[in-house]
């Protein structure tokens, strides 16, 4: 899946539960931080599991208890795991890694056939394939298309009017 979708998402649901931009804007970046793998060469590796990410957290729960920033810390992690969660729709995730040794890829779909006899057809499979983490000379991506610069734009256009209305009231 896309950066500007893996950061938009992640933006505007945390807007709508109530964080305010600079609240938002940090957490919503560490969204993209799983992809960070790409630069050792090996995509949708480790850190797309929620056990591997859910490490630091447990490391840091120390300060996190000291600074008293659990909810920040909570919303931290659930960005992370959200990517996850996103990347499961676009192909084979390692999501449960170590612990299953299967990556899940999440097809689901619907199509609507009209004419003289209207059909509707829902689509949903899971897929697993064996976990193989492989190394990679060269990656090329998408960063976003057209259609998800359209959908991150209204959804980032209503991340600001949520929060210009949170501050006339």
């Amino acid at each position: 899946m896309e950066p500007l979708i893996h950061f938009i998402i992640p933006f505007t649901v945390l807007i709508l539960l109530g964080l305010r931009f600079k609240e938002a804007l940090p957490l919503s970046l560490l969204a993209l931080t799983p992809d960070l793998d790409v630069f050792f060469h090996v995509h949708r590796s480790p850190t797309h599991s929620i056990f591997i990410l859910l490490v630091p957290f447990i490391l840091l729960s120390p300060l996190v208890l000291k600074f008293k920033l659990q909810k920040y810390a909570v919303l931290a992690f659930l960005m992370l795991v959200l990517h996850s969660v996103l990347d499961m729709f676009a192909g084979y995730t390692p999501i449960f890694w170590p612990l299953y040794d299967q990556s899940i890829w999440v097809i689901f779909g619907s199509t609507a056939k009209l004419g003289s006899i209207p059909n509707l057809t829902l689509n949903l499979k899971i897929l697993t394939k064996p976990t193989i983490f492989t190394y990679s000379e060269t990656f090329e991506g998408v960063l976003f298309t057209g259609q998800s610069a359209v959908i991150s734009a209204i959804l980032f256009i209503l991340a600001i009017i949520k929060t210009k209305v949170r501050k006339l009231k």
